[in-house]
């Protein structure tokens, strides 16, 4: 935007400013807590502004001679002040930097906002850490003073406990309609959630994965929200085949404060012992959604389109390094499907011989070849009819192969080697690869028309050095597996071995560390293991230990002005690779990422990627 902007643009309109308004915790939080102004705080030509999370402002108070003249700006109640589209300024800033922040008069970017200073301090939700809005103080430049800056920040702290206070009143709320539902049907499997998914409670025969303080997986957590979500105001709703329990109906009661749906108590009731039922199936699969452990952005977006994926039949196609988990993944959509107990044949098309691939996966007739057997043999398609089959590493199928599997794609009919007749299989097919695409196009060894078939429902798995933040979760499971595998449970991480991973790079990603972990399992001598415990190569990138700059530091317009030039470093040189490249895909490539990781980049500068590629 140019420094000349006369006013900032409109984020809400009326409509939408009241849906806001009603739909947000913040707005009668923050007016709770108003009663800490100054009793003359609307004579001091200052006015209190609150701001959600993408830098619109809900609601303001004050000395009208500071807010009449704010309004010109459009310093008021609908008004976009987000960084990308204001410039540097107190609420957008404190929303970018995630810190208090003071700007006085002339560190303001647009030339319109210089006679103000703003004093921002961001408010966090209590129970994720996200920034759920921003309370700003602004008044004229002459009238700037730490103590305004000060009051700023005293009444976002007062915001962040009232949230706190306001969540603990609604969890008990529902652990109120819990103990009722457990005292109403004693030995039900019964689980109490809040309107994000997060367990808050289950009943003794629940899942261990369910109780609290275990790490219930993405999607998951989807499926109970969306469950709380859907279910009716006044009766519950059953629900079957949105938790991964195939004997059981979810039962869905929500609980209300107010208008508002705070959570709700879900019931798993198993069908009666006494109907008669088949005689019980091994899964055919190993893994489920409640074995993805982690809460990095990158992470949860995979398993957001995992989750979508189970409900439907369409092609999916898994992208990542090697050692990401691609077949977890595949596992788990299958797991979570309506062909869960049908076959789930994982086939890796690199290791098949060239000149066997298409007997392999297709099948073959007698006398079809030297050495065929007489009757013939079905291939992996028809071994996996009515579930799912893995193709990994699809991208080394020779041509001929790839004709073939487009056809299954397109016709649903597969033809064995030497057979002149097709037959029809059902078959959900999951591709991956950790080969470079543009790459495979451009050489032409993957056909651009299967490609294009396969691409439906793509999962890009983020490098575990993308997701930092998940190491100590998985290190700490793959240690009690690897201990209890073993017979040595009880294990423990020094803090520094895990400053120590999370410094890492893992080239061979989550097999690497799943790998180290039993290593040092089998090796370690005592119960705790130490960094001298860790491989040479592991133990050279431990970081030096950073100092801890103080709080006044960190709080400063000087440090905040550093931080700033930072972003504002960052977002030329993106500026300069989107001007040299046409698409998402180029552009990732260019500077060695994944898609998603460009994607959050981009938004942490303010850049809309939809606006600024015609194509991805």
């Amino acid at each position: 935007m140019p420094p000349e902007l006369p006013r900032a643009p409109v984020g809400l309109d009326q409509t939408h400013l009241a849906l806001a308004r009603e739909n947000i915790d913040l707005l009668p939080v923050v007016r709770e807590i108003t009663r800490l102004l100054p009793s003359d705080f609307n004579q001091q030509r200052h006015l209190l502004g609150v701001f959600d999370a993408a830098g619109r402002m809900l609601a303001s108070e004050g000395d009208p001679r500071a807010r009449d003249p704010l309004a010109e700006i459009n310093f008021a109640p609908g008004g976009l002040w987000d960084e990308s589209a204001t410039g540097t300024n107190g609420p957008g800033t404190a929303l970018a930097s995630g810190q208090p922040v003071h700007i006085i008069g002339p560190e303001h970017y647009c030339e319109a906002w210089r006679p103000w200073h703003c004093a921002a301090a961001p408010i966090h939700d209590p129970l994720s850490g996200d920034i759920a809005g921003v309370l700003d103080i602004s008044g004229p430049t002459q009238l700037a003073s730490p103590q305004i800056f000060h009051l700023a920040l005293a009444l976002a702290l007062a915001a962040e406990c009232s949230l706190g206070a306001r969540h603990l009143q609604r969890r008990c709320g529902i652990l109120r309609v819990f103990g009722e539902w457990c005292g109403r049907y004693p030995g039900e499997v019964i689980i109490a959630a809040d309107r994000s998914g997060r367990v808050l409670a289950a009943s003794p025969g629940a899942p261990h994965e369910f109780h609290p303080g275990q790490e219930t997986s993405g999607p998951i957590r989807l499926a109970i929200s969306a469950l709380i979500e859907e279910a009716a105001d006044e009766a519950p709703r059953n629900a079957r085949g949105l938790l991964p329990y195939d004997d059981a109906a979810a039962v869905v009661y929500p609980v209300f404060d107010g208008t508002a749906r705070i959570g709700g108590c879900l019931l798993l009731r198993r069908i009666p012992r006494g109907r008669p039922t088949a005689p019980p199936r091994r899964r055919p699969t190993r893994y489920s959604f409640l074995d993805l452990l982690g809460q990095s952005p990158g992470l949860a977006e995979a398993c957001r389109i995992a989750g979508a994926a189970a409900a439907n039949h369409l092609p999916v196609f898994i992208l990542g390094e090697s050692g990401v988990g691609k077949e977890l993944f595949a596992q788990s959509i299958h797991s979570a499907s309506e062909r869960r107990d049908r076959p789930f044949v994982p086939v890796n098309c690199g290791a098949l011989a060239p000149e066997l691939v298409e007997s392999e996966l297709f099948g073959y007739v007698g006398g079809a070849f030297s050495g065929a057997r007489r009757e013939g043999s079905p291939g992996k398609f028809e071994a996996a009819d009515g579930g799912t089959i893995f193709l990994d590493e699809v991208g080394e199928l020779p041509p001929g192969a790839q004709t073939a599997l487009l056809r299954v794609l397109q016709e649903g009919e597969i033809t064995r080697v030497g057979a002149t007749q097709a037959h029809a299989v059902d078959v959900r097919v999951i591709a991956a690869t950790n080969r470079g695409l543009r790459t495979a196009l451009a050489q032409g060894s993957m056909r651009r028309d299967l490609y294009y078939r396969l691409n439906v429902l793509t999962l890009e798995l983020p490098p575990l050095r993308e997701r930092r933040e998940d190491i100590p979760l998985l290190a700490r499971r793959f240690l009690d597996v690897a201990g209890a595998t073993i017979g040595r449970r009880g294990l423990e991480l020094d803090a520094e071995v895990m400053t120590v991973l999370q410094s890492y790079d893992w080239p061979g990603n989550v097999r690497e560390l799943q790998n180290l972990m039993a290593r040092l399992v089998a090796l370690t001598s005592s119960a705790r293991i130490t960094v001298g415990d860790l491989p040479a190569e592991i133990r050279g990138k431990a970081p030096p230990s950073p100092p801890i700059p103080s709080t006044e530091a960190r709080w400063t317009p000087q440090a905040h002005r550093r931080s700033a030039d930072s972003l504002a470093h960052e977002r030329a040189e993106l500026l300069a690779l989107i001007e040299s490249t046409s698409t998402m895909n180029e552009a990732a490539a260019r500077l060695g990422v994944t898609r998603s990781t460009l994607y959050r980049r981009l938004e942490r500068c303010g850049l809309r990627p939809k606006r600024l590629f015609s194509q991805s």
